[in-house]
């Protein structure tokens, strides 16, 4: 929740706009007050989206079913334009945190509020259910707990953008964890399917994050709902009987809504005398959460000017609230550029590198855009076959630049796969294979060792007993056979291999229980678990960087994380208003640039040393996916809407977006995961609407 900005609309339709609630795939929320004084959630359609006649006819249909969906849980549809240059949607506003930051900030719900929970979200899918719509993307993050029981939102949005360039690049498909297996094999969907993330959602408030199917990458966790188990340890056993049957495989062997409902109130203690009540109807915590964000809205009508007084718009710059800090303006008129292919023959004399220019108040002159060349286009394995659905895990290249590595994972209705392919980037062929170890079967990370080796995790996908290994290959060889030069047994509840030390000999690991923690070649842990959720090291391999499972980033130095026997005590923290989604560190320089995964995707830079925040990237577009070009004055955006947009640290200025073989600055795309070769000279990008791997060479 932000305060407007001088870009942001004064108001919608008859409501006038008190703030920015977040940013999704469909667009932009904001706080509205109708004339009344009725407070409402507007979600205005994007551009690009809006611009789609099949969205509108069906943005139309959905709209008009959703508003007949009434129900104590439910956040009514009060108000549409479907017609509109923007269309908009407005609902009744629910004061109070989402399910996700509330077990976040408090921890697994307590048994009274867990239980109004669970008979709350029945009675709402059942309320959704009978206007004949299906939520198709309840999470943690589509539930509000408000003083007076919980509320789901966004029912029908899901099936609104089905079709659209949002599900063709994998952002409309909802979070993997509690995705049905039948909206991950892409086959059809029921009621039942709701039940089944309803189940999902209730194993995350009763055991915390990250939920029955664990973490990792989204092709793992996708297996996982398809294929695996769910993992039901950390849920109380007095709960499994109402959630375990909800996460069935088949839909017809899970539990009807009114089945459910008798399975909740069963959950009531036999004892006939009456509970004490708690001191806040949604627990002493929750309801501090929802004192704050009634604050918050107190501050926002306080602070919002009226309509006619507001400023005219001014492209790109809004000051944030309690920050002090304007906002720069991205891809603007123009553009910069380092990223030209150092040409210097390898027997030339060596040089210092070359330290980014830090950002300053007065940012300097802007250097040209560089010159993209497509130089080949990779079709991911099974792509087009029907039935099953592709991914892309990581694109990564060798030290030397000379290698793109491709990890990719399919689903299918009874199986799944993962390779890694070896990619020639001057002609985007692949010249080799790295299959799976034998007795695994899911990819889970790689990285390049010190001693120029390639470590590749390969993992059972299940999370009960498994048998993950990283193998190593030798550097040198991968693109022509790739022999294998050792392997590691990890321990059975570590997997997904987030980073190499440049010069250590440890890794990052991930973990499902606990954090991640560094471990050493052989598989052998060497610190205990670390208060992050993932992370990797700088460039120059002095500090580990992560976020918490709060709306921090710690950043540590590498000595005190290896010197110390517990958890290091020490870190810079970069505090945020909402959780982060994706974090990079600068090469050759002290900044760390942070991309928020709710709310407006807020792309921030920060000093790594000081934890001093630099200044806010008003980019829109987000939560985004960002990393540093080797320059260390480039990062690359890639925004929800699958565009990839390109802006100079330094000089503060957007320098254009990457759309196919051309280069503009306005244009839409479908680009996913991204990565640059050391030397800058190639770019690699997923582009999901074709399901292929694209690279170019950079000049």
């Amino acid at each position: 929740m932000r305060p407007l900005s001088p870009s942001d609309p004064s108001t919608i339709g008859p409501y006038r706009l008190l703030g920015a609630l977040g940013e999704g795939g469909m667009g932009r929320v904001y706080l509205g007050r109708s004339r009344g004084g009725m407070l409402v959630a507007v979600k205005v359609v994007r551009d690009d989206i809006a611009d789609q006649a099949e969205f509108r006819a069906r943005f139309a249909r959905e709209a008009a079913l959703a508003r007949r969906v009434s129900g104590a849980f439910t956040a009514p549809v009060v108000d549409a334009d479907t017609d509109g240059p923007r269309p908009w949607l407005a609902t009744s506003y629910v004061t109070g945190p989402t399910l996700a930051e509330a077990v976040r900030r408090t921890g697994p719900l307590p048994d009274p509020v867990f239980r109004r929970t669970a008979a709350g979200l029945v009675e709402a899918l059942a309320s959704v259910h009978r206007a004949g719509l299906l939520h198709r993307d309840l999470k943690p993050g589509n539930i509000i707990l408000s003083a007076d029981g919980p509320r789901i939102i966004d029912f029908g949005i899901a099936r609104a953008l089905e079709g659209t360039v949002l599900t063709r690049t994998g952002e409309g498909l909802g979070t993997p964890g509690f995705m049905a297996p039948e909206q991950a094999l892409g086959t059809e969907v029921t009621d039942r399917t709701d039940v089944f993330a309803l189940g999902a959602v209730l194993a995350f408030a009763a055991a915390g994050p990250p939920g029955p199917f664990g973490a990792g990458s989204a092709a793992s966790v996708l297996y996982r709902v398809a294929r695996g188990e769910p993992d039901l340890s950390g849920v109380p056993e007095r709960y499994q009987a109402l959630i375990r049957p909800c996460l069935h495989k088949a839909p017809a062997q899970r539990p009807d809504l009114d089945s459910l409902l008798d399975a909740v109130h069963a959950l009531a203690p036999a004892d006939p005398d009456p509970e004490p009540a708690p001191a806040h109807p949604a627990g002493a915590g929750i309801g501090a959460l929802i004192a704050d964000h009634e604050r918050q809205i107190a501050d926002l009508g306080r602070n919002t000017p009226p309509a006619a007084a507001r400023p005219g718009r001014r492209r790109g710059m809004w000051t944030m609230a309690g920050a002090g800090l304007a906002a720069v303006a991205l891809l603007a008129a123009g553009g910069i550029a380092v990223l030209a292919r150092d040409d210097t023959p390898p027997d030339a004399e060596a040089t210092a590198p070359t330290v980014p220019p830090a950002p300053t108040d007065e940012p300097g002159e802007a250097l040209p855009m560089p010159t993209f060349t497509e130089t080949g286009t990779l079709p991911l394995i099974n792509e087009g076959v029907q039935g099953r659905v592709a991914y892309v895990d990581d694109l990564r290249f060798a030290p030397d630049g000379d290698v793109l590595l491709v990890a990719e994972s399919t689903v299918g209705p009874s199986d799944g796969r993962s390779a890694v392919r070896v990619v020639d980037p001057a002609t985007g062929r692949a010249t080799y294979q790295l299959a799976p170890d034998p007795g695994t079967q899911a990819f889970d990370g790689m990285g390049f060792t010190p001693d120029g080796l390639l470590g590749v995790v390969w993992k059972r996908p299940s999370l009960g007993p498994n048998d993950s290994r990283i193998v190593y290959y030798d550097a040198g060889d991968i693109a022509g056979g790739a022999p294998e030069s050792g392997r590691a047994r990890l321990e059975s509840s570590l997997f997904a291999l987030s980073d190499f030390h440049p010069d250590r000999g440890v890794a990052l690991i991930d973990s499902n229980r606990g954090g991640p923690r560094l471990m050493d070649q052989e598989g052998r842990p060497v610190t205990g678990a670390l208060p992050i959720t993932s992370g990797h090291f700088s460039p120059d391999g002095d500090v580990l960087v992560g976020p918490d499972d709060g709306t921090s980033v710690l950043v540590w130095p590498v000595d005190d994380v290896l010197s110390a026997e517990g958890p290091p005590a020490e870190a810079t923290v970069l505090e945020h208003e909402t959780a982060v989604a994706s974090v990079a560190v600068q090469p050759g320089g002290t900044l760390v640039a942070t991309s928020t995964g709710d709310g407006d995707g807020q792309v921030t830079l920060w000093d790594r040393e000081s934890g001093e925040r630099i200044h806010d990237l008003d980019v829109g577009g987000g939560p985004h996916l960002i990393g540093f070009h080797p320059d260390g004055r480039i990062l690359f955006l890639r925004g929800v809407d699958g565009v990839l947009r390109l802006y100079d640290v330094s000089a503060r200025a957007g320098i254009g977006a990457i759309d196919g073989p051309a280069v503009t600055g306005e244009t839409e795309t479908s680009f996913d995961r991204f990565a640059v070769s050391p030397d800058g000279a190639y770019l690699a990008v997923h582009d999901v609407e074709n399901d292929a791997v694209r690279v170019w060479e950079v000049r």
